[in-house]
């Protein structure tokens, strides 16, 4: 049986009218967008301290999203599994 979505409610579509005719959208994004910035400047930070120039680090403009390539002579699947243990998912 296909799965349908169902719109929402007028109540909640004026309800979301409302909240982003008062501006309360916009001051919800900007905020998000200075939590995520700090997170990702946490995260650079950490990776500096940590690894130094042991890894690069591109595509770090992208939200919390990074790149890294470690100079490392391992094989990815050994880093993999080394990061995995380490609680860090990739």
């Amino acid at each position: 049986m296909p799965h349908f979505l169902h719109a929402p409610s007028r109540i909640e579509q004026w309800a979301m009218q409302h909240f982003i005719e008062q501006g309360h959208w916009y001051r919800h994004i900007r905020s998000l967008r200075n939590t995520y910035r700090k997170k990702h400047q946490h995260i650079l930070s950490l990776l500096n301290n940590t690894f130094g120039n042991r890894v690069e680090i591109n595509g770090h403009r992208a939200d919390l999203h990074l790149q890294i390539t470690v100079k490392t002579r391992q094989p990815a699947h050994v880093l993999v599994q080394r990061a995995a243990e380490n609680g860090v998912r990739v």
